[in-house]
C-alpha cells in the first residue's frame, strides 16, 4: 500500500524530531514545522549537493560521449532530493497540507497553460 504526500510529509517531521532530540543541529528547535532561518539555510545547502549527486547519477545530458547512467543511484539521489525538500517546507514553516495544496495549485496551473496554448 503506497503512503499519501502528507503521510510521507508527517513522516519526515517524524524523523527531524527524532534526530533533533537524539542528536541536534545545534540550533534551537521549539516546534516543525517552525519558520527557522538557521535550519533552512543548512537544507538549502544540503538541497544542492542532493542535486549535484543526482546529476553524477545521469551523465548522458552532457554530451554524446556520456553513457553513465545509474538508474538505482538516480531513484536514490531523487529520493535524497524530495526529502530535504520536505525539510526546506518544514524548516520555513509550512505544514504538509499547505505544500500539497500549493503543488496542486501549480500544478492544475500549468495543465490550464498547456491547453490555452
Amino acid at each position: 500500500m503506497s503512503k499519501s504526500f502528507v503521510a510521507f510529509f508527517n513522516d519526515q517531521v517524524d524523523f527531524q524530531r527524532k534526530l533533533i532530540n537524539d542528536i541536534g543541529y545545534g540550533i534551537d528547535v521549539k516546534k516543525i514545522p517552525e519558520d527557522n532561518i538557521e535550519l533552512l539555510k543548512y537544507h538549502m545547502l544540503a538541497l544542492m549537493e542532493e542535486t549535484g549527486e543526482l546529476i553524477k547519477s545521469d551523465k548522458r545530458w552532457k554530451n554524446y560521449r556520456n553513457t553513465h547512467y545509474d538508474k538505482s543511484n538516480k531513484l536514490e539521489e531523487l529520493s535524497d532530493c524530495f526529502i530535504t525538500l520536505f525539510n526546506v517546507a518544514m524548516y520555513s514553516g509550512i505544514s504538509a497540507e499547505e505544500l500539497e495544496l500549493a503543488l496542486t495549485k501549480k500544478m492544475d496551473e500549468n495543465i490550464k497553460r498547456i491547453r490555452e496554448a
